[in-house]
């Protein structure tokens, strides 16, 4: 496989993609295409002593930054690592990409240059958290639209249930929608609308809809796909983050308050650190951008050597579980339901 990875895109620069790539490499192969400042990149193998095998080198002078407009960026900086890297992808030349510059460019970036797949009207970020029973459950949006119609959220629910169905292999995955409770009256007008739409479709056995989902009950694994606008989506995630942060935090406290406590944080120093795996998201490393119509995944802006070689390790997995077919032929369902006059739009 060969994964195509924009260098110069996150907040730490090129070093932590560099080291991140060649553990990954180490541990499990692959072939890499690294894009952007040459003289940069090849500085940092030296800086850190490492071997360029295994790597291709492409010069692209323009870097992206937090700041840009994401409308302009394509237009203006063609040959930012990001537009280059994603010409790459277009053109074959790898199988999957991989960026951690601002989710705005690169989404559209992707849309522009790499195109979505046939009927998908909006590209969308579907992150994936651990929950209380064994499978995870799949939040779409998370952040790529902040506004949303009711025919989005529909295509939304057919999109993260072809990554349940491919990427984590869940047969026939329950939908829920993201409400201030759970009786099919409550939300405001988008979700009212939305909820509609996801009855039907459940109703004739397009999808398995649960119907709405408050937020406390997201991790419970009641359901697998959350869908929600990228707004709502957004501050859901965050502030699992934020509270995940805020009770290993009290967790430490707890720990480490006297002698005895000390002793038994040494009796389940296993189990504490698998726990703090679960939730480092630099385990996770990285999130597709869905209903595009290649590989393509967003890595975090912050992301250490750590998280890099945890995103390689997911855009690995993700490139060939086939999620972009998958979504095609929801697609190609939807369009036929719609014109057949069974849809609900």
């Amino acid at each position: 496989m060969r994964i195509i990875l924009d260098a110069m895109g996150g907040d730490l620069g090129c070093e932590p993609v560099i080291v991140g790539a060649v553990e990954a490499r180490r541990a499990a192969g692959h072939d890499y295409i690294l894009v952007g400042d040459v003289e940069r990149l090849r500085a940092a193998f030296v800086r850190n002593k490492l071997s360029e095998d295994g790597f291709t080198l492409v010069h692209a002078p323009d870097i992206i930054t937090m700041e840009d407009d994401p409308t302009r960026v394509v237009r203006e900086k063609r040959q930012s690592s990001m537009a280059v890297g994603l010409m790459a992808l277009k053109r074959g030349e790898g199988d999957v990409l991989i960026s951690s510059c601002n989710t705005g460019a690169l989404l559209t970036g992707a849309t522009l240059l790499v195109g979505r797949v046939p009927g998908v009207r909006r590209a969308t970020l579907g992150v994936q958290l651990p929950t209380k029973k064994e499978h995870g459950v799949i939040i779409i949006d998370t952040g790529a639209n902040a506004e949303c119609t009711p025919e989005y959220l529909e295509q939304f629910a057919l999109i993260g249930s072809a990554y349940a169905e491919t990427f984590g292999r869940v047969r026939n995955p329950r939908i829920g929608l993201l409400s201030n409770g759970t009786e099919a009256h409550k939300g405001n007008t988008l979700v009212k609308q939305t909820h509609a739409l996801l009855e039907v479709m459940g109703q004739n056995g397009w999808i398995d809809f649960a119907g709405n989902i408050e937020a406390r009950e997201v991790l419970s694994g009641d359901v697998d796909v959350v869908v929600c606008d990228g707004f709502a989506g957004n501050v859901l995630l965050k502030s699992i983050e934020g509270t995940a942060s805020f009770m290993l935090s009290l967790l430490k406290k707890v720990f480490f308050a006297n002698t005895m406590t000390k002793f038994a944080a040494l009796l389940v120093k296993s189990q504490i650190e698998n726990l703090k795996k679960v939730m480092d998201y630099r385990e996770v490393g990285a999130t597709p951008i869905l209903g595009i119509s290649r590989p393509v995944l967003k890595a975090h802006g912050a992301s250490d050597a750590v998280a890099w070689a945890g995103a390689i390790r997911s855009a690995a997995n993700y490139a060939g579980c086939g999620t972009e077919a998958r979504i095609a032929e929801k697609m190609e369902i939807l369009k036929g339901l719609k014109e057949n006059g069974n849809g609900n739009s």
